[in-house]
This record gives C-alpha cells, sequence and structure tokens, in this order.
C-alpha cells in the first residue's frame, strides 16, 4: 500500500497539533473473502434460475405472439427482471462493487482516534475516539494482512460486506480491512490507546 497516499488523504482530517502515527488503504482489486465459499454456490442457484424463469417466460412470449397474448404471458417476464438484476449481481457485480468502495478508501490512526475516508457516492469521513472505544479486535491471515475491528463483531460473516453499499448497514462493524501488517497496525493502535489512559 501506497502510505502517502493514504496520508495525503486523511492529513486534511487532522486536528492541529494531532500526529498520524499510520495510514493506509485496504488491499485492491478483486478480492475473495472466507464466505464466498458459501456466498458464490447461492449466486450461481439465485441467478441460474432466475435467468431460467426469464429465458423460459420469454420464450412463451414468442410463442405466443402468433396467436393471442394473455395478460399472464406478458407479466411473467416483467416479474424475472428485478430478480434476474439481483442475481448478476451477487454472481458478478458486488464484487466489481466492493472493489471500488476498497479503492476509495483510507484509513489514518493518530494518538486519539482512527480515521476512514471513503469516496464512493462523494466523500464521508468517519472517526472514532479511542478512549471511548468499547473493544478493538484483530484477525490475521498467514501472509500478515488482516483486519482490526473496532467495537464489536457483527453476526454477520464478513463476506457479506461486498453485498452492501457504504454505510447501508448499521449490522456491519466498523474497521481497518484487508490492510497490510494488521499485526503491526494493531500494536500501533492500542498502545495509543494504552498512553492516553
Amino acid at each position: 500500500m501506497d502510505y502517502q497516499d493514504a496520508e495525503a488523504e486523511i492529513n486534511p482530517y487532522l486536528e492541529q497539533g494531532e500526529r498520524l502515527l499510520w495510514a493506509g488503504r485496504p488491499a485492491q482489486g478483486i478480492r475473495l473473502r472466507k464466505s464466498d465459499v458459501f456466498m458464490i454456490p447461492f449466486s450461481l442457484m439465485w441467478g441460474g434460475f432466475a435467468i431460467f424463469w426469464e429465458v423460459t417466460a420469454l420464450t412463451g412470449v414468442i410463442k405466443s405472439s402468433d396467436g393471442e397474448l394473455s395478460i399472464t404471458a406478458m407479466i411473467f417476464p416483467l416479474f424475472g427482471i428485478p430478480f434476474v438484476l439481483i442475481g448478476l449481481y451477487i454472481m458478478i457485480g458486488r464484487f466489481f462493487v466492493d472493489a471500488k468502495l476498497r479503492k476509495g478508501t483510507f484509513y489514518g490512526a493518530t494518538e486519539d482516534r482512527v480515521i476512514i475516508v471513503s469516496r464512493l457516492f462523494g466523500k464521508s469521513i468517519s472517526s472514532f475516539d479511542l478512549q471511548t472505544m468499547p473493544s478493538i479486535s484483530m484477525n490475521q491471515k498467514a501472509d500478515g494482512s488482516g483486519n482490526i475491528v473496532f467495537g464489536e463483531r457483527s453476526n454477520m460473516p464478513s463476506g457479506f460486506g461486498n453485498l452492501r453499499m457504504s454505510g447501508t448497514s448499521h449490522n456491519v462493524p466498523t474497521m481497518f480491512e484487508m490492510i497490510d501488517d494488521v499485526a503491526d497496525v494493531y500494536r500501533t493502535i492500542r498502545d495509543a490507546q494504552q498512553s492516553n489512559k
């Protein structure tokens, strides 16, 4: 990750005298998550059935075009369109939305707080005070990357995060997601939290 890019994004939101201890970004590009073991088969079943339904309904309309077209034959293809769109999103689109969201996300940690800058539709800035934060937890992969979760963990598997748009669910915890050297960043934040007690 390019520290200077992240630092440049975070610096404008620092208070006077506030010192940036760390800045970074989530991993970039298309990424699979643990929950994709479940989500990929589910999305293929959903999308496959929705597309099958729509093709069958449209075939019925085409066959009926020589004769009289019934109301049912006209409604069935329209009924299937939202399900096809949802199926295409969960099969393919969610990966691109997730990658786009992470591309515009920057993280920072100071002595007093953590800062998340997110740019998808406009720019949103979130700031969380280290002293009032109820808990901080970390999970780490074998390559040293991982997540730092601020606050209580959600019961929702982390992979469901790429089904959402930023800020659309209160059940998704605030986190530094898919960052390199996660243990070092975690120690930096915990040290800052301890030093302010």
